[in-house]
């Protein structure tokens, strides 16, 4: 099976780097700084999933084909996971633990924050998550310039009115699970 590699991130290493002007955190970080972010330990590849291919085919146009077992590393700028493990404990009543819900407010502010994986700074905003990430508090964000396409991708181009946001924001989610791809069977035929 294809593996991808997904870098994840400390929240808590991405907020030392926090700059404050006039009570709003910034992210701007360098490529030492970003790598310096990034979970020790941590796998840093994740199996095949719906989100990935979908984020291939926009990178790459619809003749992109994954080819059996590779590791993918062309989404290792383009998509990352952040890890907010102890951030919004509401049993952390101190100053430090304050101070980090308001840097975490801040990078879901919609300039996001700029990171550089070794590729040049690229603005990156909060986008999904599973299930399973959710409870492991670790949420994806992606590269600024894909979020709204990679939006339409997930909804079909469908609008919404009213929904049942967590049977919505469910959904979404489940493009992060793994699986394997069957193709040519026309299914839909």
């Amino acid at each position: 099976m294809t593996t991808y590699q997904i870098y994840e991130l400390s929240a808590r290493a991405v907020m030392s780097y926090a700059t404050e002007q006039d009570g709003v955190y910034t992210f701007a970080l360098n490529r030492s700084a970003t790598k310096h972010c990034k979970v020790p330990g941590a796998k840093h590849e994740q199996d095949s999933c719906a989100m990935f291919h979908q984020l291939m085919y926009q990178l790459h146009g619809k003749g992109w084909r994954e080819r059996g077992e590779e590791k993918v590393t062309a989404l290792s700028d383009v998509l990352f996971y952040m890890d907010f493990a102890g951030i919004f404990d509401r049993r952390g009543t101190g100053r430090t633990q304050q101070a980090r819900r308001e840097k975490a407010r801040d990078m879901f502010r919609p300039e996001g924050i700029t990171l550089d994986f070794g590729s040049g700074p690229h603005r990156y905003v909060a986008f999904e998550r599973s299930a399973s990430m959710s409870r492991q508090s670790r949420l994806s964000f992606i590269r600024a310039e894909l979020y709204e396409p990679m939006r339409q991708r997930i909804m079909l181009n469908m609008e919404l009115g009213r929904c049942q946001l967590s049977k919505l924001y469910a959904y979404n989610g489940l493009m992060f699970s793994s699986g394997t791809r069957v193709d040519g069977i026309r299914i839909d035929k």
